[in-house]
């Protein structure tokens, strides 16, 4: 069995969650684990998310791609949570 590719998801959501985060001054990022010594030797990294001077540091170490994914994930839910408030 031929073992496939991981790929970041994005989709039209995904861009419009994002400019709502980014207008509203919310930044995440991956952060490398301390280990890691650049992207092509690290797959640990935890998430940030910053807002107002304030970080938050996720406890959950993922791969590159699991990564990516996450923040994704993560602009889509704070999205649709302003969303479900003003609707």
């Amino acid at each position: 069995m031929k073992k496939t590719k991981q790929e970041i998801e994005v989709n039209t959501l995904n861009y419009t969650a994002l400019s709502w985060c980014m207008s509203n001054g919310y930044k995440i990022y991956p952060k490398p684990m301390p280990s890691c010594k650049g992207r092509g030797e690290c797959n640990e990294y935890k998430i940030i998310i910053e807002r107002a001077g304030k970080k938050r540091i996720g406890e959950k170490v993922y791969s590159y791609i699991e990564c990516q994914n996450k923040i994704w994930e993560i602009y889509d839910k704070l999205y649709s949570k302003q969303k479900d408030k003003t609707h």
